[in-house]
Order: C-alpha cells, then sequence, then structure tokens
C-alpha cells in the first residue's frame, strides 16, 4: 500500500514540475495589436477602484485597458520601466509596468507629461496595477 501512495505522490509532483515550466515558457503577452475593452481617464480608474474595489475587479481584472493620464513618476532600469500615472493630487495612481526589447529605440515620457497607456489590469494594491504595457500613440 505504501508503495502506491509513493508511486502516486511522485506522479503527481512530475506532473506539477512540467506544469510549471510549461507555464514559465509561455510566450510573454503582448497588448500592442489587441483593442482595449475600456477606455478610461486614470484618475477616473483609480477613483473607482478606491470606491469599490470588488466592483472594479469583475470590470477590469484581467481586461486591457487603456488610460490616459500625467505621468507622476518614472522608474526604469536597464530591462523595465515603471510609470505611475495620475491625478498629482491622489495618494496614489495607475503603476504601468513596460519591459523593453533589446534594441528597439523606446520613447519614455518624463513627469508631468500626458500620455496614453494601454495595458492589463491585474488588480489593486496601493495603486491600480496594469502590465505587459505600451505606450499608445
Amino acid at each position: 500500500m505504501r508503495k502506491y501512495l509513493v508511486l502516486g505522490g511522485s506522479v503527481l509532483l512530475l506532473g506539477l514540475v512540467f506544469w510549471v515550466i510549461y507555464q514559465y515558457k509561455l510566450p510573454h503577452t503582448n497588448v500592442a495589436g489587441e483593442k482595449p475593452a475600456v477606455k478610461i481617464e486614470a484618475a477616473e480608474l483609480y477613483r473607482q477602484y478606491q470606491q469599490d474595489e470588488d466592483g472594479s475587479n469583475k470590470k477590469y481584472l484581467n481586461k486591457i485597458i487603456e488610460i490616459k493620464g500625467t505621468v507622476k513618476e518614472v522608474q526604469k532600469n536597464d530591462t523595465s520601466m515603471n510609470l505611475l500615472i495620475g491625478d498629482k493630487n491622489a495618494a496614489g495612481g495607475i503603476s504601468c509596468s513596460f519591459l523593453f526589447e533589446p534594441g528597439k529605440n523606446f520613447i519614455i515620457p518624463q513627469p508631468g507629461e500626458a500620455s496614453v497607456i494601454k495595458g492589463k489590469c491585474s488588480g489593486f494594491l496601493i495603486d491600480v496595477i496594469l502590465v505587459d504595457c505600451v505606450i499608445d500613440q
């Protein structure tokens, strides 16, 4: 009996390892060619999440959203960038995460500039989080 439990556990563990490797190797999503499900002002999206996080998750979570707003802060390193978009008087805003593709020129908006950004909504912590973002021209 113990032999079958060990064998079953091993098969389950091996299946889990293959699933994790498969998920890791999936190609990175790109929202550049996707049509946004929602177009909204950054301040309005942040306000909606502050007032009703569960309701906003039902409307926006895992959907491609196009936001329009003012850049509050820019954080950049060699392979990624994070922009905070929103009203400069608000405590939070929309956190937009970008990945750089090697060899491509990337225009980085400066704080105070208006910008239109498209990304996939992944929820709300202190800020509303958009991932896989692109700057819409």
